[in-house]
């Protein structure tokens, strides 16, 4: 990174500035993509799990359904209710809804566990790369503002990384299903 300002040494504020305005580009993305490796499983597991989220959603409105167009029955102006019927759809129903609670937790729970993974290697990594910096670099730079750099942006990655695949999963799974 050049000095924009020739003949004038930057402070740690203003190189953090000139490095928080840098746009994040693909080499970025493609140094972060081997931390994903070691989590495939659970990242199969959460897309699993939430095809199975899908599924659920979907049944809800089959409970239904079968509710209004078997459990109700004209019978000569008036209607006839198949108690049966209307006691095993309505176990259904809570089932579903049961079930899209339990495995939205479980989805939560791996996605949340994988992303902290990732996010423990990547601190891992970069404080290893801290340490292994020159005396000279620390001579220039306090190691306070550098720690504390480091961490900070490791944790923004933190939300992006917990809430984000099931956020956007969800919807990758639902659209072919939507006119």
């Amino acid at each position: 990174m050049a000095n924009p300002i020739a003949g004038k040494a930057l402070s740690d504020i203003e190189i953090e500035e000139m490095l928080a305005r840098q746009a994040l580009d693909r080499s970025m993305l493609s140094r972060l993509l081997p931390l994903l490796r070691p989590i495939r499983g659970p990242i199969l597991t959460v897309i699993g799990i939430e095809l199975l989220l899908v599924f659920t959603v979907f049944l809800r409105p089959w409970f239904v359904r079968e509710l209004l167009d078997r459990g109700l029955v004209p019978d000569q102006g008036h209607w006839l209710l198949d108690e049966s019927l209307v006691l095993w759809l309505g176990l259904g129903l809570a089932a579903s809804w049961l079930g899209r609670f339990v495995l939205a937790g479980l989805s939560q729970f791996v996605a949340g566990s994988a992303a902290i993974r990732v996010l423990n290697d990547l601190r891992v990594k970069v404080f290893a790369h801290i340490q292994a910096l020159s005396v000279s670099y620390f001579d220039q730079t306090r190691a306070g503002r550098i720690i504390s750099r480091a961490d900070r942006d490791v944790d923004s990655l933190e939300p992006l990384l917990i809430q984000g695949p099931p956020e956007l999963l969800g919807p990758c799974c639902a659209a072919p299903w939507r006119r």
